[in-house]
């Protein structure tokens, strides 16, 4: 079995609800390292997978995981079942770019994922 490396951009949906408009207007920034978190339980989408990021809090010296939106169906739909099945496993995931002008009332946020892909059919 071998392993390879391999880099998909992904864009970040629900970034107008429950807080993450203000929340990726105050701590996002290029390059911030996300979290991705399957929900196979997601009552909406069987595929979900919802975004991290770090807020620092209380002058830096608490930094919570907090949601900012999750990974836009059509993308994750192809990388939930190879996530769940550990064919890809994230090496590091972090923000590519992102738009949240005041006003805006979704931000828009892009991720970068590299994952490390396994390859069962290889010696």
């Amino acid at each position: 079995m071998t392993t390879t490396t391999k880099g998909v951009r992904a864009i970040v949906t629900g970034t107008g609800f429950d807080g993450r408009a203000q929340r990726i207007r105050r701590f996002c920034q290029k390059g911030a390292p996300v979290e991705l978190r399957r929900e196979p339980n997601n009552q909406h989408d069987k595929d979900a997978i919802a975004v991290y990021m770090r807020c620092s809090m209380l002058f830096g010296l608490w930094k919570p995981w907090a949601q900012i939106g999750y990974i836009k169906a059509s993308r994750a739909d192809g990388l939930a079942p190879k996530i769940d099945s550990g064919a890809y496993t994230v090496q590091r995931a972090h923000v590519h770019s992102f738009d949240a002008y005041p006003g805006l009332e979704h931000p828009r946020v892009s991720i970068q994922i590299d994952f490390n892909v396994r390859d069962s059919a290889a010696p």
